[in-house]
């Protein structure tokens, strides 16, 4: 009788943790600030990093992975944080998608081992066939290609000894030859000539064509960044920031460290203790972002 009032009593009370309006995020970023730690302090403790623990907090599940995964993370979180992992598990039950189940995570996992078992039979099958290809065919021979010029020199070499040997024999016939030649060396000056020229006139244009090459390498130099941040450390920090809309960066920085970052237009920043670090934009500090362990989301500008 008493364990059947007692089950009755926490019954309600189980009711009232999944629908008094607390989350299983809420639940766990209160024991975290409660306890004074920050994400880094997580991490240092747990090896959970520290976006995994700020999806969590915030219940961005889509971002996680199954759910048999999401409650291992919560097991060693709770560890930590030193509350009920019951009360948790429960909360978090109460709180998943839907669409987010874990054996659809198994089947998928199923399917992608079955594609690639065949994408490496596939790959196997076409080795051994370039190989057997390969072993195959016959060994290289000259190509004609490379008969060609020797051909060409020995008809060459034949053809002037048979002029020189139509000369010695032929007294009159050597006129004639001399004015061949004569007109061969007047047709080979303005060959020359013409190449000159040729020369001169593709120099100019690749002086010309390099003159707004250098005036395109002045200009991005001369390009400086609008937005210039600076931070000093003073206690470890998790830091996620970007630039422009640019890639997200994430950053754990020890103590005594001084980043500096650059942008035209705007910063997009995350700070997982928000008293550990100084920032300062342009010359101008912004004073204190906040308390020990807190996790702060700032927009630099703040006009933008």
């Amino acid at each position: 009788m008493a364990r059947a009032r007692i089950k009755r009593d926490q019954a309600p009370a189980a009711e009232d943790n999944h629908n008094g309006g607390i989350t299983v995020g809420q639940r766990l970023r209160q024991a975290r600030e409660a306890k004074g730690l920050s994400l880094e302090d997580v991490f240092d403790k747990t090896k959970l990093r520290p976006s995994i623990v700020e999806a969590i907090e915030q219940e961005r599940w889509k971002e996680l992975p199954a759910p048999a995964f999401v409650k291992g993370f919560l097991r060693t979180y709770v560890k930590l944080l030193e509350i009920d992992e019951r009360e948790i598990i429960e909360l978090y039950d109460t709180r998943v998608p839907k669409d987010n189940r874990p054996f659809e995570a198994i089947l998928t996992k199923r399917q992608t081992r079955k594609t690639g078992w065949a994408v490496a039979i596939v790959i196997m099958i076409a080795v051994f066939a370039i190989t057997y290809w390969w072993i195959e065919q016959p060994p290289p021979s000259i190509s004609n290609h490379e008969r060609a010029p020797a051909i060409e020199k020995q008809v060459s070499k034949e053809k002037s000894n048979e002029k020189v040997q139509f000369t010695m024999a032929t007294g009159e016939k050597d006129k004639q030859v001399e004015k061949t030649e004569q007109s061969e060396s007047l047709n080979t000056v303005p060959e020359a000539a013409d190449q000159s020229d040729v020369v001169r006139l593709t120099e100019k244009p690749v002086s010309e064509q390099a003159e707004p090459q250098t005036e395109k390498t002045v200009a991005v130099v001369d390009t400086e960044p609008n937005l210039v941040l600076k931070a000093l450390v003073k206690e470890r920090t998790w830091m996620r920031i970007k630039t422009d809309g640019g890639q997200a960066k994430e950053y754990i920085f020890d103590p005594g460290s001084r980043p500096i970052w650059k942008a035209q237009k705007i910063f997009d920043i995350m700070i997982g203790n928000a008293a550990g670090i100084e920032l300062e934009l342009n010359g101008k500090p912004l004073g204190p972002l906040g308390k020990r362990g807190k996790v702060i989301h700032l927009v630099l500008p703040k006009d933008s």
